[in-house]
């Protein structure tokens, strides 16, 4: 094992007793309340990494919302398990193991490292999947009590940062209109920042992030999910902005 992923196990086994206290404590209630059992917490987004990430040049961490289901293959229909190295072996098989299926967020995902080391085949580049909202819900969208555990007990993104060191990152996370606010957990977990234009896009809509205090070595960008960019039809004129953005500035610096 890397010294990377022994640094993401230790930060993960120090939160996880009391995010599992609370997290088992959200779910039994949810079962005895006999509400919508969809909202129990699935298992978090724990990360891994492979030697590609960890001898690469150029490094990128590609933010989701939150996931849809995750982690069934540990039983029980995705319900939180609070296993910390079975979760993690799920994400080692899917995502190192690229098993990932066809969806605008996968299929934007390989583009931009397909384009990338077409642009620059001297270079090592590797992409890493995170979410802003690393625990869900057992389907799709947002539950507010479980962000809010998530907040309290799992504030991890900003260590996991710190550990793997990325130069770039992508939030496909969508304007701060959106219900709820992305641009708010993004703040809650690394702290405040400004929003700058890019070109004539609306800046709501696609902007570079520039954080107060410094997360990433170079520029972090944030637009539309790919799922709302293929339903607008704007996918090619946002996507191929990013990924110049990406290839301008990757010249720009060496």
């Amino acid at each position: 094992m890397n010294d990377m992923n022994e640094q993401l196990i230790t930060l993960y086994k120090e939160m996880f007793p009391s995010l599992t206290e609370k997290l088992n404590g959200y779910n039994q209630k949810i079962l005895i309340e006999n509400t919508d059992l969809s909202n129990q917490a699935s298992n978090p987004l724990l990360l891994a990494i492979n030697d590609d990430w960890e001898n690469a040049d150029i490094k990128i961490m590609i933010f989701g919302q939150e996931t849809n289901y995750w982690a069934g293959e540990c039983g029980n229909n995705a319900v939180f398990c609070g296993e910390i190295e079975r979760v993690i072996d799920v994400y080692k098989q899917w995502f190192l193991g690229n098993k990932m299926y066809n969806s605008p967020f996968w299929n934007e995902f390989r583009r931009i490292g397909r384009e990338l080391k077409i642009e620059f085949p001297d270079l090592k580049i590797s992409l890493l999947w995170n979410n802003i909202s690393k625990i869900g819900r057992l389907g799709k969208g947002h539950v507010n009590e479980i962000y809010d555990i998530t907040k309290s007990y799992f504030d991890v993104i900003s260590d996991e940062i710190n550990v793997l060191k990325p130069n770039y990152a992508v939030f496909f996370t969508g304007p701060p209109s959106n219900i709820p606010s992305y641009d708010e957990f993004i703040n809650n977990s690394l702290g405040s920042f400004e929003r700058l234009p890019i070109r004539d896009f609306d800046i709501k809509a696609f902007c570079e992030l520039q954080f107060e205090n410094k997360s990433f070595a170079k520029k972090a960008y944030r637009t539309y999910h790919p799922n709302a960019m293929y339903f607008k039809s704007i996918r090619e004129e946002y996507m191929n902005c990013l990924i110049n953005l990406l290839k301008c500035d990757i010249n720009s610096s060496r």
